[in-house]
């Protein structure tokens, strides 16, 4: 569990790096927007497994600077406050690209649907949740792979049913696994 809480935080703290410090590049404000629309879809993401496998937990929306705000990343959060900004943060990432079509792993404004989706069903907010599912499935952009074996292999990587997924391949052995 300590492994989940304090990895969870850490990326969120990262992420709210990257929201803060975007703003202060020498690059354009397009860039900007994404970047900073890909960190709150990231944040959202991580608070949304935080608060499935915790309840309320400290919600840092911000780079804490103050004593006042530090002290306040030890205090507990109601679950309705982290679920806010989870939609909150999934809401803004929508204005990215509906589906990344060239940079195969980042956040899209699709994912940001679906996990908004996802919040509806965890919100129990049914017509929310419809509506959401409906415009994924209205973009004619997803399709179910007609051989389901493939999902979960190499050959499915990225396939028509894929909404938003990060590569699996890495550069150390899967651990259980012997090396040669």
């Amino acid at each position: 569990f300590g492994d989940v809480w304090s990895g969870y935080f850490e990326a969120i703290a990262r992420a709210n790096k990257a929201i803060k410090y975007v703003e202060e590049l020498d690059i354009p404000q397009t860039n900007k927007n994404q970047y900073i629309a890909e960190a709150r879809f990231l944040r959202g993401y991580f608070y949304f497994f935080l608060v499935r496998s915790f309840g309320g937990v400290p919600l840092i929306d911000k780079v804490p600077i103050t004593e006042e705000e530090i002290a306040n990343t030890y205090v507990r959060a109601s679950e309705d406050k982290i679920y806010d900004l989870i939609e909150s943060d999934f809401q803004f990432a929508t204005q990215l690209p509906a589906k990344q079509l060239i940079d195969l792993g980042r956040a899209s404004g699709d994912a940001a649907t679906a996990m908004l989706a996802k919040v509806a069903i965890y919100r129990k907010n049914w017509g929310l949740c419809a509506n959401y599912c409906s415009n994924l499935i209205s973009s004619g952009q997803y399709n179910l792979m007609q051989d389901y074996s493939h999902i979960w292999r190499e050959i499915g990587e990225f396939s028509e049913e894929s909404i938003w997924e990060v590569n699996g391949k890495g550069t150390y052995p899967q651990k259980g696994r012997l090396q040669d």
